[in-house]
């Protein structure tokens, strides 16, 4: 296992360069509602037709999970937020006035929401497919590009998210990074714009601690 785990690290790419042509690619174009509403979409149909590749990648790293149990946990809740997220979309994007005080009028004031950049996301081992892909659907359709890692502790599961996303989108928009602790440990130091990141308590204080290193906002479940 150890050995599986070294060679898919040998495999990772320059995340230093994968990071640079994502923010490269964000300032040139954005997303804009069309390019978020299709992401959440496309993502939504590949969770369909490739439920069971999931299932049995799933419970291949379980060493045997109840199909019922994948669906339950993990693939319905994962279509219920893609799903949520298509109908509020618009929502979440439009723009709306702000009081303004006495002393500045007649001045006008508007909040705008606008995306990070690229946001890092680190996901757990216990529910591969729900923890990488539910923050992987609010990061885009707040209009971010992403770099994911899944958890190495669920190398099947890794392999299929990492087949879902490439076959789905470009690399400079979502990419997906396998590899053991040494990937994940470059992953955090780098300088990126939000990082999201589930598992233990122990793990996240050190993933704090390397994102603050670069001033990034970090998200700990």
């Amino acid at each position: 296992m150890d050995q599986q785990f070294r060679t898919i690290e040998c495999l990772a790419p320059d995340l230093k360069a994968l990071l640079e042509r994502q923010r490269r690619a964000f300032a040139e174009n954005p997303p804009r509602y069309s390019d978020r509403l299709e992401a959440l979409r496309s993502l939504e149909s590949a969770l369909l037709k490739r439920q069971g590749e999931i299932i049995g990648a799933i419970s291949q790293d379980f060493g045997g999970r109840a199909a019922e149990e994948t669906l339950a946990l993990e693939v319905f809740p994962l279509l219920n937020e893609v799903r949520y997220a298509c109908r509020r979309l618009k929502k979440w994007m439009a723009s709306h006035r702000a009081k303004v005080q006495w002393q500045f009028w007649p001045g006008k004031a508007l909040v705008l929401y606008e995306p990070l950049g690229v946001v890092g996301i680190l996901s757990s081992w216990n529910c591969p497919l729900f923890l990488s892909f539910a923050p992987l659907t609010s990061a885009l359709a707040a209009g971010n590009h992403v770099l994911l890692k899944p958890s190495e502790l669920s190398p099947a599961s890794a392999e299929l998210i990492q087949s879902i996303v490439s076959d789905l989108y470009p690399p400079e928009y979502v990419s997906v990074i396998n590899g053991g602790v040494d990937t994940a440990a470059e992953l955090i130091h780098l300088p990126l714009d939000h990082v999201l990141f589930t598992g233990s308590a122990r793990v996240g204080k050190l993933v704090m601690k390397a994102a603050s290193e670069n001033l990034v906002p970090v998200t700990l479940e």
